[in-house]
């Protein structure tokens, strides 16, 4: 229908355009903002903040889904780390 999303997985509730208009850069500073604002609230102590794949997608969650969301990737990350340090031990064993 020639609207603009943020992203391809972006909810259709963050429209920041269309193709005839352009990009509205009032709708995109109110995303940004919500994003730093959620960013900020949430991320700024959390170990795992550099190596997180959150975006602003995010912002589709309530803040108990966000939560939740969290955790689910902090597990992942830890489960990533765990893996790699057993794959590099495994190959230090070989060698």
């Amino acid at each position: 229908k020639g609207k603009l999303f943020v992203c391809e997985r972006f909810c259709y509730d963050f429209n920041i355009g269309d193709i005839e208009t352009g990009i509205n850069s009032n709708l995109c500073d109110a995303i940004n903002r919500q994003y730093i604002y959620r960013k900020n609230k949430y991320c700024g102590k959390c170990w795992a903040q550099r190596l997180c794949r959150r975006c602003a997608i995010g912002l589709n969650f309530d803040e108990n889904h966000f939560l939740q969301y969290c955790e689910n990737e902090k597990m992942q990350i830890e489960l990533a780390l765990k893996y790699f340090c057993e794959l590099l031990e495994f190959k230090h064993h070989i060698n």
